[in-house]
């Protein structure tokens, strides 16, 4: 049975309504009697002796169109339950059709048995019946929709009809405009508009919604359900749970603040967790931890996300100066990795206050869990360049503390952040291999700014290892310019291509670096490196522009913009590209183009010195 004959069938059938429409003057006893007992079946669920009271009350009183149309429906409601039950509906429908009965409601459950049945001719026959006897909007749509499965057409016609008639039944005029907005979206739009100010409910609302969301509105979509919710109108908790999400997402933390009302009175995990973290974004403190405390009473937040979740709940009663409750949340989070991860932020440079008191909160945290308030303050003084103070307390963690909470780098960190001393690095690093160790150590001093001391670590490796890292001659090539001579640099480098002969980076790092230092006597051996490369990489634009480089230093100009060919087929994305070709305009004499190309390295502004001599050039023209 379709969806639609189930919502006509089910109201009418239950409602306890006497049987005083198409009775005769004098009713008949035993079949009203029989009626009254078939709708008590019904209100007991018992539908079986239902349709053996309808049928006896149709028995008592065959005249009756109003109990045969009862009947009839009580019948095809069994076919929901016990499909095979649809023969007993055609076999009854048709014997009251051939007996004369005019019933559109009759000869709809027939359509639709028919229907079910596949037996679409008889199903079209009796369709039509019921339009022509009563034209309705649940007929004609029924029709439509009959039509549209069985032939593939659209009888628009059908479909207009319809939703003119009266709007007796919501969902019936939901899917009409639903089958519209196929053809006609703003037409579908307007009827769904009516609907839901007709009905002003959520099935409305949720239509309506549907349809922005084909059309890709969900600014629309948002500004209808908090709409729905401004006017006191009652919405499910997963449509608010949508809204609420959806502005999170946006970053829109004020909206989801201020229906903070409701995201308590749901008082769902997801609402709650968005107004949590939207509380934290606005600062607003108290509707934090009022939404912290429900998220907390929950139990539903993963145990990988308590760490950092606890924290914050620290940090907000840190706010409001409720300094045992912070430091009673953050004995809850239990993790010094999420600890340092939320509280130390190079922002408090800016905020004296906040420093202070995440200092205080250390101190206490420090009392009651030594080691980790050590760690905690030894961080926080290095953070700070507090080097004597940070030592003092970094100096007191366990090896064993270190390694169970995982803590080896961020120690060795800042113990080169505080004293370089290498040695004392290394040894918090037992597990890395002794061929990578010098580069990890490199790695972690150019992170904090201690970039001549990583240079000498590097050329240490290669020194000592018959094999180092590519890796390490590239990092190399970048920090020798400043930390070298350029020949100490070259011959690094050339060390490199010895063991990576094939590699295109090194091949193209160094052929760059004769060209950009005008190393002359070199160039011949920068050609080959440079298209050597290329062979390798021949679309790479970054190789391209170091030829075409080496073109331009040796007043090649035109083979120098031939060079440039791949770089000027893409998007230029690199000030130092804008700039070289800048340069090579400039020197061709096309002074239009080269100022458009140094106009874009100032743009792009990614690398120092392109944007440098860019300035210089447009200020000469």
């Amino acid at each position: 049975m379709n969806k639609s004959l189930c919502y006509l069938l089910l109201p009418i059938i239950f409602i306890g309504c006497a049987i005083n429409k198409n009775v005769k003057s004098e009713p008949n006893f035993i079949s009203e009697t029989n009626f009254l007992l078939a709708q008590e079946a019904l209100h007991q669920h018992d539908l079986e002796n239902a349709i053996k009271l309808y049928g006896n009350a149709v028995a008592a009183d065959s005249n009756n169109v109003y109990l045969k149309e009862i009947y009839l429906q009580s019948l095809a409601l069994k076919t929901v339950f016990e499909p095979s039950a649809n023969k007993d509906v055609i076999k009854v429908g048709d014997a009251f059709a051939k007996a004369g009965v005019i019933s559109e409601k009759i000869f709809y459950i027939i359509a639709n048995a028919y229907y079910d049945a596949e037996q679409y001719n008889l199903a079209e026959k009796f369709y039509k019946k019921a339009i022509n006897t009563e034209p309705n909007m649940n007929n004609l749509f029924e029709y439509y929709y009959f039509l549209l499965k069985t032939e593939n057409k659209t009888q628009k016609q059908l479909l207009e009809k319809a939703i003119k008639m009266p709007w007796d039944n919501e969902q019936l005029v939901l899917n009409i405009a639903e089958q519209i907005h196929e053809y006609d979206p703003p037409g579908s739009f307007e009827i769904l508009e009516r609907a839901y100010k007709k009905w002003q409910n959520e099935a409305a609302l949720t239509s309506l919604i549907r349809m922005h969301e084909k059309v890709g509105s969900k600014d629309m979509i948002l500004e209808l359900i908090q709409s729905h919710i401004d006017q006191d109108r009652t919405l499910s908790e997963p449509l608010f749970t949508y809204l609420i999400g959806n502005y999170f997402n946006q970053q829109r933390y004020n909206k989801v603040v201020e229906n903070k009302d409701l995201c308590f009175e749901f008082n769902s995990y997801d609402s709650v967790k968005y107004l949590f973290y939207s509380a934290i974004k606005l600062q607003e403190y108290i509707t934090g931890i009022q939404a912290g405390l429900i998220i907390e009473e929950s139990g539903e937040i993963a145990e990988e996300f308590k760490p950092s979740f606890f924290c914050s709940l620290a940090d907000l009663y840190l706010s409001i100066n409720d300094f045992d409750m912070a430091l009673n949340y953050l004995g809850k989070s239990n993790d010094v990795q999420a600890m340092l991860a939320y509280f130390i932020d190079n922002k408090l440079r800016a905020n004296p206050e906040k420093k202070s008191k995440i200092l205080q909160l250390f101190s206490q945290f420090q009392e009651v869990s030594p080691e980790k308030g050590d760690l905690l303050l030894g961080i926080f003084y290095t953070d700070f360049d507090e080097k004597v103070l940070a030592m003092e307390f970094l100096s007191r963690l366990s090896n064993e503390f270190i390694s169970q909470n995982e803590l080896e780098y961020t120690v060795a960190l800042a113990i080169l952040q505080n004293t370089s001393n290498v040695g004392r690095a290394k040894i918090l690093l037992p597990d890395v291999e002794d061929t990578e160790m010098n580069k990890i150590i490199a790695g972690m001093l150019m992170t904090i700014g201690r970039d001549s001391l990583a240079y000498e670590l590097l050329k240490e490796e290669i020194t000592l290892n018959p094999k180092p890292d590519v890796s390490i001659f590239l990092t190399c090539s970048f920090l020798g310019e400043t930390y070298d001579t350029k020949q100490n640099l070259l011959d690094l480098l050339e060390i490199g291509i010895d063991l990576y002969p094939e590699n295109p980076d090194l091949l193209n790092t160094i052929g760059y670096l004769i060209a950009k230092y005008e190393i002359e006597d070199k160039y011949d051996v920068a050609s080959i490196y440079l298209r050597k490369a290329l062979s390798i990489l021949p679309d790479n634009e970054m190789i391209w522009d170091s030829l075409a480089w080496l073109y331009f230093k040796q007043h090649k100009f035109e083979q120098a913009l031939e060079a440039m060919k791949i770089p000027l087929s893409k998007k230029v994305l690199n000030s130092e590209i804008a700039y070289h070709i800048g340069e090579i305009y400039y020197s061709l004499n096309e002074k239009k183009k080269a100022g458009e190309y140094f106009k874009l390295a100032l743009e792009l502004d990614d690398e120092q010195a392109a944007v440098k001599f860019s300035k210089e050039r447009l200020k000469e023209k």
